[in-house]
């Protein structure tokens, strides 16, 4: 604590002096801030009572707290305490939606086509066996392999061939005779040809859009336009396609076969 005493009175004060600035100085009272507060103070040494700091130019106020009734800081160039503006933050700007180009449209139908191609390959096909049973066989990358080794029992003439439907997945292997055989490989390879190339024409569709709109109204399984068919769909589809009673194949793919009835067609030609 320092000994004060304002300008013009000879009363003494105890208060804590602290440097603001080089132009404001702070007072903390013990008891309550005087009214001649404003006046200009002195700083007296305890001991002796000689003036050790003349602080009478600190006559305006230049800060005060409520949370603190005892502290008042003075400045000596009338300067007063702005308390600083605090600006809130915009709140940052929604980005605006991406919207993708139409090169960028035409890569993810590619892609989705290829899925769908891809699965429905793997999901497989029917094929009705000359007991009259139909059977369902499934044609992922393993099942293909096994069919290529499947050709070679069946060339070399085998009657009871061993292979396993996928009817459900528990299915056990049984035996085949070698015609059937051959009518499942067949069919297996002309359902995959039929697909792959199907999906090929649906890329040179894809391609050939000119609006994303166009793009997005394609799907897997429909009728792609003739001039999108490569040479080889186009033969798939006329061989697929029932002929009018005029003789000659309807432009549309015939909906009264299904895909396996159609394809055993096309293997039969």
């Amino acid at each position: 604590m320092e000994i004060i005493r304002f300008k013009g009175s000879n009363e003494i004060y105890l208060a804590e002096v602290y440097l603001v600035n080089s132009n404001v100085m702070g007072l903390i009272f013990q008891n309550e801030i005087p009214e001649n507060y404003l006046n200009g103070f002195e700083q007296i040494n305890i001991g002796n009572g000689v003036v050790e700091g003349d602080y009478t130019s600190y006559v305006t106020e230049y800060r005060t707290y409520e949370d603190e009734p005892l502290k008042v800081e003075l400045s000596n160039d009338e300067s007063i305490y702005v308390p600083p503006v605090i600006i809130e933050p915009e709140p940052p700007e929604e980005p605006e939606p991406y919207v993708p180009t139409l090169e960028e449209v035409k890569a993810w139908k590619h892609s989705e086509m290829s899925s769908m191609c891809q699965s429905t390959i793997f999901n497989g096909f029917d094929v009705e066996l000359s007991s009259g049973e139909t059977k369902h066989f499934s044609l992922t990358y393993e099942d293909q392999i096994n069919l290529i080794g499947k050709q070679l029992q069946v060339a070399q003439g085998e009657e009871n061939i061993e292979y396993h439907p996928s009817s459900t997945p528990t299915s056990p292997c049984i035996y085949y005779s070698n015609a059937d055989m051959l009518k499942i490989i067949n069919k297996a390879f002309a359902f995959k040809s039929y697909h792959t190339t199907y999906c090929n024409s649906l890329y040179t569709w894809i391609d050939n859009c000119e609006s994303k709109e166009d793009v997005e109204e394609i799907y897997y399984g429909a009728t792609i336009p003739e001039e999108y068919q490569s040479i080889v769909l186009q033969d798939y589809v006329k061989a697929m396609t029932p002929p009018t009673e005029s003789g000659d194949s309807s432009e549309n793919i015939g909906e009264s076969d299904s895909l396996d009835e159609k394809l055993d067609k096309v293997k039969a030609e």
